[in-house]
């Protein structure tokens, strides 16, 4: 993360505002599934480890936004209102129930967007580590330059500034227009043509990688008459959930979480779930 200019080690002689700056505690949680044994390279850390700030006194700290930010935060009720189907989920249109779906989805999205460096000083990050001469553990203090995970006010940040890119780089493009929706640091496009489909996709592609996001081609999904997104499969008739979310909801009946508060990755169901209980 230091190489990618995520995070900048600061000490009391190297920066200057370093007793101004708000620390907050860092930490390096091993996600679901790393047992292996391999060693870590700067390639794989990344799918076994995942970090985490804790941001809970900064965002009490933090004002409620206000005005016309929410209109840049889509729901997953906003996401499937947007797609011309009637609420029984049949197609709208039936003289072309056609439809084509396309997503896209950005690799650490938060990180693609930088604090101005006059308000370094309020995402500071702290973590424990051991010195690697001595062993012994050793506080090692950081500026985080990137939209901090966690922080109350990164999605309508990041949102807003997904949104400016697309209206940039595409001016006929409006907020979750009837072609492409986005969610978070998600992209949905859809079109009752193929191909306007796949230009549309391509273009949101080229705008992502022109304002330096990354788009692995694991996390696309060319046009086709079925997707996943947010947990839901969508098909030109509608939607429903997706068969990799069923089992997830299985494993966790299954399987009831023994531990409080459940982690990220037993509740990262739940929302679609219930969206589709309650329709």
């Amino acid at each position: 993360m230091e190489e990618d200019g995520i995070l900048e080690e600061i000490t009391p002689t190297s920066y200057k505002y370093f007793h101004n700056t708000h620390f907050k505690p860092l930490f390096l949680v091993p996600k679901p599934g790393n047992v292996t044994e391999e060693p870590l390279t700067k390639e794989n850390v990344a799918d076994r480890y995942r970090m985490v700030v804790d941001s809970r006194n900064a965002n009490v700290a933090t004002a409620p936004l206000e005005g016309d930010w929410k209109q840049y935060l889509s729901s997953v009720d906003d996401v499937l209102r947007s797609i011309p189907w009637s609420k029984d989920g049949r197609v709208t249109n039936r003289e072309k129930p056609s439809r084509f779906f396309a997503t896209v989805d950005v690799k650490a999205a938060y990180w693609r967007m930088h604090y101005d460096e006059d308000s370094l000083p309020l995402f500071g990050a702290a973590i424990q580590l051991p010195d690697h001469r001595t062993g012994e553990m050793k506080t090692r203090y950081f500026l985080h330059k990137a939209l901090i995970m966690g922080w109350v006010h990164s999605a309508a940040w990041w949102s807003y500034g997904l949104a400016l890119a697309l209206r940039t780089g595409l001016p006929e493009y409006t907020l979750n227009d009837e072609a492409i929706i986005t969610y978070l640091d998600d992209v949905l496009i859809h079109h009752h043509e193929e191909a306007a489909c796949r230009w549309l996709y391509n273009v949101v592609i080229d705008i992502l990688e022109y304002v330096r996001c990354e788009v692995p081609v694991r996390k696309r999904q060319p046009p086709s008459p079925t997707v996943d997104f947010l947990k839901l499969k969508l098909c030109p008739l509608g939607w429903s959930l997706s068969e990799k979310t069923q089992q997830e909801l299985y494993q966790v009946v299954e399987h009831p979480p023994t531990t409080v508060p459940f982690t990220e990755e037993q509740l990262d169901c739940f929302p679609s779930i219930a969206h589709s209980w309650c329709n």
